[in-house]
């Protein structure tokens, strides 16, 4: 029983320590098990605050974006504002000076309202005076039939550039001459007119008072008289204004016809049985009706003339047009062409055939061209 005892003994202490072992161990396991939760709390409060660590980060970026963004736009506001103010105030400064400019522009228009109508005024009284002066030349210019009476054909192209001319075509018949003439002078419109109805005036006083018909005596006492009137001096700086001119007498008892020049030629065509045309230039001399630094006697020219004959007497108006198709000037050379070829025509005619030629000269070649000076080119046939 001792023995049994001892074995129960020893079992129950077995028992014991296994039990006590089995406390333990479910007690550490349980230790364990509580310290795994600790852990796992911990680890879960540690990510929560990791979270809301990185939550507040993001938030706080997300506020400094916005913070940034709403900067940037009320940067951009307040420049946009001040470029609108900018804008706003060189507008309204825009806006003063136009009104200034158009005040401004309201008194230049009543201004030159104003003097466009001064202007008009005074241009109706410059034209009602070229008018008057266009009546006095007209009135001073021969009448035809006074040269009818002596000669049947004849004809005068008569083109001022103005409504006056610088040009003037005169005849006088003296017992039994008739002086006939075609003068060039200088410049043309109201200067050249006042010059021509000077020239006129002294050629009636020459010829039809002191019943001169010499060709070269008219034209240098013509020549004193435009000296003296003009007070030319030929000192330098002084006016130098005068005339070109052809001027022929025609002697119709004896027959001695005669010619004189100031730098403007005569063309004589010869009448010819066989009608070949006879062709004759007749230069003037190389001094005009002025003051000039050669003032020698003008050279008279006796000319042998037969019924038939023609004279041409002109200014270099023709000639001298631009026209054409390169715009170049009709020159001389065409002008005694045009004239032979037109000979065989009657006086009317060959005028005619003249006008024409020189309309086309001017406006027949794709352009218009001014003229440009005055234009006489008077004809006579014997």
């Amino acid at each position: 029983n001792e023995e049994n005892y001892r074995k129960i003994q020893k079992q129950q202490a077995r028992y014991e320590y296994e039990k006590k072992r089995s406390v333990d161990s479910l007690k550490h396991i349980s230790q364990i098990r509580i310290k795994d939760l600790e852990l796992a709390k911990s680890e879960n409060e540690k990510e929560k605050q990791q979270l809301l660590i990185y939550t507040f980060i993001i938030g706080l970026i997300l506020i400094a974006a916005f913070a940034i963004l709403i900067l940037r736009m009320f940067v951009q506001k307040k420049k946009a504002n001040s470029l609108l103010e900018d804008r706003n105030a060189a507008i309204i400064q825009q806006k003063e000076e136009i009104e200034s400019q158009r005040d401004e522009i309201q008194a230049q228009r009543d201004t030159v309202t104003k003097q466009k109508e001064e202007i008009e005024l005074i241009h109706e009284e410059v034209s009602q005076s070229i008018d008057y002066a266009t009546r006095i030349q007209s009135s001073i210019l021969p009448e035809q039939k006074v040269l009818n009476n002596f000669m049947e054909n004849h004809f005068v192209i008569f083109m001022p550039k103005d409504k006056v001319s610088g040009d003037f075509y005169w005849w006088a018949h003296i017992e039994d001459h008739t002086v006939i003439t075609v003068a060039d002078c200088t410049g043309h419109g109201v200067p050249g007119a006042f010059m021509s109805m000077l020239g006129v005036s002294f050629l009636r006083e020459i010829v039809t008072k002191e019943y001169i018909t010499h060709p070269g005596v008219i034209l240098r006492k013509l020549r004193k008289e435009i000296i003296k009137s003009l007070k030319q001096s030929g000192e330098l700086g002084s006016q130098k204004d005068g005339m070109d001119m052809s001027l022929v007498s025609l002697d119709h008892k004896e027959g001695n016809h005669m010619w004189a020049g100031a730098n403007n030629p005569l063309y004589l065509i010869k009448n010819n049985e066989q009608s070949e045309v006879s062709f004759m230039e007749i230069k003037g001399d190389k001094m005009p009706i002025a003051i000039y630094e050669r003032m020698e006697r003008f050279t008279t020219h006796e000319l042998k003339l037969e019924k038939g004959d023609r004279l041409y007497l002109f200014s270099d108006g023709y000639p001298d047009q631009f026209g054409g198709t390169k715009g170049k000037k009709y020159k001389y050379k065409a002008f005694k062409k045009l004239i032979t070829e037109t000979v065989s025509l009657s006086m009317d005619a060959q005028c005619e055939k003249m006008e024409n030629e020189l309309h086309s000269w001017m406006f027949d070649y794709g352009k218009n061209y001014e003229q440009i000076d005055d234009i006489t080119v008077l004809g006579i046939e014997l």
